[in-house]
């Protein structure tokens, strides 16, 4: 009888693992780095940096349908999360493709032996720059008890300042004093240049460019600030300017 069990399980252990899903993630491992300028994770709400991956069935004869559950390892509180495969880019709020009735079975993936689909995480930082860790789940419909794999997004999100010290240190405003009009020396990282009094309010906004001259006749005498600003940077320098008479 124990020979008998014996061969019978000899059949069956090599059917069984002839039947098993084996798929290939690309890439591995999935780490992703994206930096943005201060001012622009600052202001952009809806950055949405997209960590790409694909999945391959490359089991012989196995076809299957793939669910996917979404596992927040570690990240910023503030991050969301948009996963999407071949069918569609699922909103926020889900964190599987599977959740009937909110899903059907159409809009499941199925993968026969070869075929590829899709398998990218987007993160939606909200103006948080961190590191996080992001694991998909892979699963078959008939099976959602054992994973066919596991995928963790390993993503940081950095900011970076886009103007060095050294240009900004070489910013000017001349002549200072002035009697009517300042320029600008060192000004190709000057978006714009904006003249507040010394109560603070905003006098005059100029959009900067290479050797403009800008007017400030209009203007009292006395004596005001200068603010330079890049886009991404925001304010590189702010300079006291001095208005005065011409005395011959």
């Amino acid at each position: 009888m124990k020979q008998i069990i014996l061969l019978f399980s000899a059949i069956i252990l090599p059917l069984f693992a002839i039947a098993q899903i084996e798929v290939q993630i690309e890439p591995d491992p999935t780490v992703y780095e994206f930096s943005f300028g201060i001012n622009e994770l600052a202001n952009d709400f809806y950055l949405e940096p997209v960590a790409h991956a694909t999945i391959t069935n490359t089991s012989t004869t196995e076809t299957f349908t793939m669910v996917w559950v979404r596992e927040i390892i570690s990240a910023p509180e503030e991050w969301e999360y948009r996963t999407c495969d071949n069918t569609q880019c699922y909103p926020t709020f889900m964190d599987t493709n599977w959740a009937p009735p909110a899903t059907i079975m159409e809009d499941l993936v199925v993968l026969a032996p070869g075929e590829t689909s899709l398998l990218d995480m987007h993160v939606l930082p909200r103006h948080t720059p961190g590191c996080g860790v992001i694991r998909l789940s892979i699963y078959s419909l008939d099976d959602l008890v054992n994973t066919i794999a596991v995928v963790d997004y390993d993503v940081c999100i950095a900011t970076f300042n886009s103007v060095s010290e050294k240009e900004i240190s070489s910013l000017q405003v001349y002549p200072n004093p002035t009697t009517d009009f300042f320029m600008l020396g060192g000004d190709n990282v000057v978006d714009q240049v904006v003249v507040y009094n010394l109560l603070g309010r905003q006098v005059r906004s100029f959009n900067a460019y290479q050797n403009a001259r800008y007017d400030l006749s209009s203007l009292p005498n006395g004596f005001y600030l200068v603010s330079l600003l890049n886009e991404e940077a925001g304010t590189l320098k702010t300079v006291r300017l001095s208005k005065r008479a011409f005395r011959p």
